[in-house]
């Protein structure tokens, strides 16, 4: 389960995008109008009356740590799907919540770190806009075996690096598929930005300046 289009299940009535079921979606519901304050073990209480919780993915902003407000609930089985839908509206930390179906795994547009892998590059793609004093570059469509040092490693002839960080998921640990690169000045930012399109083990990389000041805020 991801919050980043593995499993996105926004019900905009204009949505174009396509999802597609496997057998981990099946077992889940997309939980909507969640309490900032609330916790996974919260979710997971809530809905451990009508089956095992077997997964409860919470997202959040990376620059600030804070849930976005949704969930993705995973169940060991099925069957407590079709129960779970039957909680909707009921309040969780006095808030009504939304419980809805899992669509699946979702092609959008800013969700195609896993569709875009081979044949697709980014080379032409434009760069945001430097933010002031920015040091750190997002790096995106990383293969999904990289780590933090492999990270660290490609870009460490650029210049100084400070940390160097693949996104996991929190409860997996497995790769989200992108991460960020804080180098020790300004400058070695303008540089790595030039790998955008690099080949990577056949894969075509996203680097771009980060929204953020540092890798650990």
């Amino acid at each position: 389960m991801k919050d980043n289009g593995d499993g996105d299940g926004d019900d905009d009535g204009g949505d174009t995008r396509t999802f597609t079921q496997d057998e981990s979606t099946s077992r889940e519901v997309y939980v909507k109008n969640l309490s900032y304050d609330v916790k996974p073990e919260d979710v997971k209480e809530f809905f451990s009356e009508v089956g095992e919780v077997e997964d409860v993915t919470l997202p959040r902003f990376f620059d600030s740590g804070k849930p976005k407000g949704f969930a993705f609930v995973r169940f060991a089985n099925s069957d407590a799907v079709e129960k779970a839908l039957g909680m909707d509206q009921r309040e969780l930390l006095e808030r009504p919540i939304s419980v809805q179906v899992n669509k699946g795994r979702t092609s959008a547009p800013q969700a195609r770190n896993r569709e875009r892998g081979q044949g697709k590059s980014f080379a032409d793609e434009p760069l945001s806009e430097k933010p002031d004093g920015c040091k750190t570059v997002f790096v995106g469509n990383l293969p999904w075996s990289y780590t933090d040092k492999q990270l660290e490693k490609l870009f460490a002839e650029d210049g100084d690096i400070v940390n160097a960080r693949v996104i996991t998921q929190r409860y997996t640990q497995r790769s989200r598929g992108f991460g960020y690169v804080e180098f020790a000045d300004t400058d070695t930012a303008d540089i790595a930005v030039k790998r955008n399109g690099q080949v990577v083990d056949e894969r075509s990389i996203r680097v771009d300046f980060a929204q953020v000041k540092s890798v650990n805020e």
